[in-house]
């Protein structure tokens, strides 16, 4: 399956139709466990909180401005959140999004490594790991580009415990249009991070649990695809056309009004603070 609209094409595929990529699916599928340390009802807390409902709500419409000034006028977006949001209850919690670093929970860099080392015989050249995530039900990945990050191909593959309940959405860099890909068990989803023509997506899961294992690959990673037969060779990116509910507009303002109050408690803090010290002195 393959979005052909621009000279960087998403490609989506199954991974039972790839030659070659049993040992590397039987591997992923021996991790998708979920880590005994997840509390659903700590997660639940963490996503339901009323600027977290905001951000999941806004991935119904195309990134607002404000979301793309904070990707490209910022040096590090995600240091950004942190520095807005509140600090997470666990450390494998992230303050803007909701879903779970599974890298917290390995013990040695060689464990992070091991399925790169697979992919890297796929393809003949070394493979980067780019992530090891799982969104339980609710959970996702706020709009970003990964700007910052290195440029290339990325490799997603996805395991989940329920079809077409998550999904990859991204903007169209040539049209514009939002289009959602969703997701199987054994979903490859490649797609490239260009800082000339960067490429907006986002994830959510409705009600899965959904396990993602990234990997930054070869830009000939083409020359390796074989397909078992051809089955899955057509285009399956449907355009999502989706205009904000007036539930999305209320909570943008209240998530809007939060920031106000949040940058003035900040400044009254400050203040007092400076007070404080003047007086002790």
């Amino acid at each position: 399956m393959e979005d052909t609209s621009g000279n960087m094409k998403i490609c989506s595929f199954d991974i039972d139709n790839l030659v070659g990529f049993d040992s590397l699916w039987q591997e992923v599928q021996a991790r998708s466990t979920i880590p005994s340390e997840f509390e659903p009802q700590v997660f639940d807390q963490h996503i339901n909180q009323l600027y977290m409902r905001g951000i999941s709500q806004s991935l119904e419409a195309p990134p607002s401005q404000e979301i793309i000034d904070i990707e490209f006028q910022t040096e590090n977006p995600m240091a950004y959140y942190c520095n807005h949001y509140p600090e997470p209850s666990r450390d494998f919690l992230s303050p803007a999004n909701g879903m779970i670093r599974l890298r917290k929970f390995m013990n040695a860099p060689e464990e992070r490594d091991e399925l790169a080392n697979i992919a890297s015989n796929i393809f003949q050249a070394p493979v980067k790991t780019r992530g090891h995530f799982l969104y339980p039900p609710g959970g996702f990945k706020e709009w970003h580009t990964n700007y910052n990050h290195d440029q290339g191909w990325r490799m997603y593959i996805i395991d989940v415990d329920k079809d077409n309940e998550s999904y990859f959405r991204y903007i169209d860099p040539d049209t514009g249009e939002m289009k959602t890909l969703w997701d199987k068990k054994g979903t490859v989803n490649f797609f490239h991070v260009d800082r000339d023509k960067p490429i907006w997506h986002c994830i959510k899961s409705e009600s899965a649990y959904r396990f993602s294992r990234g990997f930054l690959v070869p830009d000939n990673w083409r020359d390796f695809i074989k397909l078992k037969s051809d089955t899955n060779a057509e285009v399956a990116s449907p355009v999502m056309n989706i205009q904000p509910t007036n539930e999305l507009r209320a909570l943008r303002q209240q998530v809007s009004e939060l920031k106000k109050e949040n940058a003035v408690l900040k400044q009254a803090i400050a203040v007092l603070s400076k007070d404080y010290l003047d007086k002790a002195d």
